[in-house]
């Protein structure tokens, strides 16, 4: 029972850390526009409205980003760990394989087939397929991917080093010898 509550916040904390991340992504664009406008002599903005954009910003990145980053995590994640876990497959590379793979189809299925980019009628899973297209679906899965590939890797150092460092349940199986109810079964 301790190792399902500890999957479980381990889990938890997969699911904020690319909501983290997206806030401190957004925090430095923002950071870097105010000194680019303090360079230029432009610098207008009170500390008040600072501060408030900010409590915005971070609103913005639980109400939108956050309910992305579970959804992935507990609608997909959840499964591939389950079906990993029985096979005793948890690797560092295995998990961040899936990891990418869980933040970025997805979105990337989504934004291919639901994008609208010509500027005549709205054509669902019917659209004409060009570079814009092909690019901005690129673009997606490679963006999306590192948001999953960041919170895998959240996840697998949580697993190896806090959720089952001792547990034979967390360690691959070893050799041959560990799957003969398979040639039982035949």
């Amino acid at each position: 029972m301790r190792i399902a509550i500890k999957t479980s916040v381990a889990l938890v904390i997969t699911a904020i850390v690319p909501i983290v991340l997206f806030f401190l992504i957004g925090y430095l664009l923002g950071l870097s526009a105010t000194f680019i406008s303090v360079l230029s002599g432009k610098f207008q903005a009170k500390l008040d409205n600072m501060l408030i954009s900010m409590i915005w910003w971070v609103f913005i990145c639980i109400i939108l980003v956050g309910p992305f980053s579970f959804g992935h995590v507990f609608l997909l994640g959840l499964p591939a760990l389950l079906v990993s876990w029985q096979f005793r497959a948890i690797r560092w590379w295995s998990t961040l394989i899936m990891s990418f793979l869980i933040g970025a189809l997805p979105s990337t299925i989504y934004v291919f087939f639901f994008q609208d980019i010509g500027w005549d009628n709205r054509t669902y899973f019917s659209q004409n397929i060009n570079i814009l297209s092909l690019g901005i679906t690129a673009s997606t899965a490679i963006i999306m991917g590192f948001f999953g590939l960041s919170g895998g890797l959240a996840f697998w150092l949580l697993w190896r080093y806090w959720v089952s460092p001792d547990s034979s349940n967390g360690r691959p199986l070893s050799g041959l010898r560990d799957y003969t109810f398979v040639a039982r079964i035949f």
